[in-house]
């Protein structure tokens, strides 16, 4: 296979397809950095045990799990470009949150907080694709974006892991990758969105 031939097979299938992508990939990175470095925040900055953040993480999938329906139905009624924007907002706020935090009970509010905060953004962003993203492209767009994010999560779990500390770089790249306005194109049926909420593989802390 020629170099020509692998550059067309890695190219989007739209410039829309692009910058989603391009999105999917900033929020990947600044979201594999984080959650790598998580567990050591928590346990040495913080001061928590092992199984303390264990057991936050674990409230905070429930929570996610049960407020998926809740948060559909939210998307369905404001429209997945608000929704979006809202969690984007949110999640931003948990994060700034992290330096306050200075026990188990503040890092179990957060940690909930955070997932169903994510919970929105996943549902709102996979209302969006499918709105935004014409239907014959739909399939071949979307399987790039999630390779996107799959090459995201990988590059920033790599740079967590460094001995290099996070910083405002990594939180300001997770901010920009969350914002639903980093594509200038806007859904095909403005703001009112009455699709049903899709599986989406978004990362959870929002789209």
């Amino acid at each position: 296979m020629t170099l020509d031939a692998v550059l067309r097979q890695a190219r989007p299938p739209s410039p829309l397809a692009g910058r989603l992508s391009a999105q999917s990939l900033l929020f990947a990175l600044g979201e594999g950095t984080f959650m790598t470095g998580s567990a050591v925040f928590f346990t040495q900055i913080v001061g928590l045990s092992a199984a303390q953040v264990g057991l936050g993480l674990t409230f905070a999938g429930i929570a996610a799990f049960l407020a998926a329906l809740p948060m559909g139905k939210l998307v369905d009624r404001f429209g997945p470009k608000k929704m979006w924007a809202v969690s984007a907002t949110g999640q931003a706020a948990m994060f700034a949150l992290w330096p306050f935090i200075n026990g188990f009970q503040g890092y179990v509010t957060m940690a909930v907080g955070m997932e169903v905060i994510g919970a929105l953004g996943g549902a709102a962003y996979g209302a969006y694709t499918i709105d935004v993203l014409p239907a014959d492209e739909r399939v071949k767009s979307r399987a790039y974006m999630y390779s996107a994010l799959n090459v995201g999560f990988t590059l920033g779990s790599m740079l967590g892991a460094s001995p290099w500390p996070s910083t405002p770089t990594t939180s300001c790249t997770r901010c920009l990758g969350s914002r639903p306005w980093s594509s200038s194109s806007t859904p095909s049926r403005s703001g009112d969105c009455r699709r049903r909420r899709t599986t989406s593989a978004a990362p959870r802390t929002g789209r």
